[in-house]
């Protein structure tokens, strides 16, 4: 149930990154999907094959990033990304 909630409460969040037009370039939304689906350095893939949608969600704000904000990311940010 905690893992429902964690990606009911990511997608809900990436609506507010976008219509922000602001990237989150803490990662919060990756490191919510590790922190639930990793222990230890080993990955629960059952699990997050159960309920995919916090990675889904996690892949979406990425490839929602357009070239122009892209290009606007510091050299930092453009490498991290």
């Amino acid at each position: 149930m905690k893992k429902i909630i964690l990606g009911i409460l990511l997608l809900a969040s990436m609506g507010t990154v976008e219509a922000q037009g602001v990237y989150d370039h803490q990662y919060r939304h990756w490191q919510s999907v590790l922190n639930a689906y990793t222990h230890q350095g080993r990955v629960n893939y059952k699990g997050l094959k159960a309920n995919d949608s916090p990675l889904k969600a996690s892949i979406q704000i990425l490839e929602s990033v357009s070239k122009a904000e892209f290009e606007a990311f510091t050299i930092k940010q453009e490498i991290s990304f």
